[in-house]
């Protein structure tokens, strides 16, 4: 869009003249470009707004570490990720931004949820958990619902707890106009039907995020849940759905 290409070309004339505001509109872009693609110029430009970012204040440049361990999340580039989201969280202590510092630990726990790093993210999530408390934030205290169910949906033991806290940690983002953060748990939680064969509540969770993500122009969740769909298809034996599904899956993928 017009608004994104001013950005970027903001970004891109001030990153020597002025970091700092090159830095904002990097962080100003990110959001967006996360859910609509592509990715690739501007990991360039995150790159060299985190280099040149050394004379910046703290908060601002655990922001610019936080965007890029995300998107090394995204990439599966989990050491680097946990690396920049572990050094944005330090950053941010020394900003005494303890918001900050919350959400940090909510990227921390769900970088560490995708790898399978089941007991660190467990323990970022309850970390979270107090830290949002003592805050009295109730944005922060869903989060943290959402991570500690996340966390937990990976052991098969505590699965019924986990879709518990997941539906829960749901339903605490919907009454808060969350869409976006919603829509995510949506597809935790059908995973985690889907593991639990009930396959009816999976597909329904599934059909609905997807919806949803084209509503909110969100391209990297519609592929997301499309290859949900067309697993879940294939496990139950549609074939045919389940190549549609996950050949448009993959045509979005190669977009993003």
């Amino acid at each position: 869009t017009a608004e994104l290409d001013n950005r970027h070309a903001i970004s891109v004339r001030s990153a020597q003249s002025d970091p700092a505001l090159a830095a904002r509109a990097v962080l100003v872009m990110t959001p967006i470009l996360l859910v609509t693609g592509p990715l690739d110029g501007h990991v360039a430009l995150v790159e060299e707004a985190v280099r040149i970012a050394a004379p910046l204040d703290p908060g601002l440049r655990a922001r610019l570490l936080r965007v890029r361990g995300d998107m090394r999340r995204i990439r599966a580039r989990y050491d680097e990720g946990e690396a920049d989201l572990v050094a944005a969280r330090g950053l941010a202590e020394e900003a005494a931004d303890r918001v900050l510092v919350a959400q940090i630990l909510s990227d921390l726990c769900r970088l560490r949820s995708d790898r399978g790093a089941v007991a660190l993210a467990e323990a970022a999530a309850l970390e979270l958990d107090a830290l949002s408390a003592s805050l009295g934030d109730r944005r922060l205290r869903a989060a943290a619902l959402g991570a500690l169910g996340r966390a937990r949906s990976h052991r098969p033991e505590q699965r019924v707890e986990a879709q518990g806290l997941l539906e829960t940690a749901l339903r605490a983002h919907e009454e808060l106009g969350l869409l976006g953060e919603s829509v995510l748990l949506m597809q935790t939680l059908a995973v985690s039907y889907a593991e639990s064969l009930r396959h009816g509540e999976a597909t329904a969770l599934f059909s609905k995020a997807h919806a949803l993500h084209q509503e909110l122009g969100n391209r990297r969740g519609q592929a997301s849940t499309l290859a949900n769909l067309g697993l879940l298809s294939l496990q139950l034996g549609a074939f045919s759905e389940a190549e549609a599904a996950l050949s448009r899956s993959l045509r979005m993928h190669r977009r993003l």
